[in-house]
């Protein structure tokens, strides 16, 4: 297990998967809804295409982790995930990526979708994060036998998510003292099938706000 902060000179989105940026927002509350999509949905389009020289982002969702409001009964919150996984597979990168495509009326999916298209979180605290930080693997030490797909069933859709089986080749790292300031992006699918690594995250951060995939 390594500590981010040293390595973060080093540690490519691309080749490991993640990458630390330090962006100011100007998001006052992250838990009033529309400020969120208002304000931070433009922020994280932004950087998303600052940060990977994207021609085009489509931020499609965000989540509000904090284990403490929501055992204080608060609504629209969810607390922290504590076992490994990844969001997307190599099937339901592309399902998701059409279906919300085809949500904001695309007409020209399938060229679209022959193109390279990533999808990528942004993971942000909302306040200074001391207890169970956000972990994730190196990509490059993951191999495919380590992948084991897996139905995720909502209300309207089964989508489908990899959990992981042990391996010793696994590195480690976790972000140790988030701030508000800082963010992690972690690549959850990539088209590319050049060896450009997805990678996975065990979710152990207490107040975390918005995953904001990329296409």
């Amino acid at each position: 297990m390594h500590n981010i902060r040293a390595v973060s000179q080093d540690i490519s989105l691309d080749r490991e998967g993640f990458r630390q940026v330090v962006q100011q927002s100007n998001v006052r509350n992250f838990y009033d809804e529309d400020e969120i999509r208002r304000v931070y949905y433009f922020e994280a389009e932004q950087l998303l295409k600052e940060v990977t020289g994207a021609t085009g982002v489509v931020i499609f969702d965000h989540t509000l982790r904090n284990a403490q409001r929501l055992h204080n009964g608060e609504s629209g919150i969810s607390e922290p995930i504590k076992y490994v996984h990844n969001d997307f597979t190599a099937i339901s990168g592309y399902t998701r990526a059409r279906k919300e495509l085809t949500a904001r009326g695309v007409d020209n999916i399938d060229q679209l979708l022959q193109q390279r298209f990533a999808l990528i979180n942004i993971w942000r605290a909302i306040a200074p994060v001391y207890k169970s930080p956000l972990a994730v693997c190196n990509a490059q030490s993951i191999a495919p036998t380590d992948l084991v797909g897996t139905d995720i069933v909502y209300r309207d859709y089964v989508g489908e998510t990899y959990l992981i089986t042990y391996n010793p080749t696994h590195q480690w790292f976790y972000f140790p003292q988030m701030q508000p300031s800082e963010a992690l992006l972690f690549k959850c699918f990539d088209s590319a099938e050049d060896g450009r690594g997805f990678l996975l995250i065990l979710g152990l951060m207490t107040q975390q706000a918005h995953q904001m995939p990329q296409l």
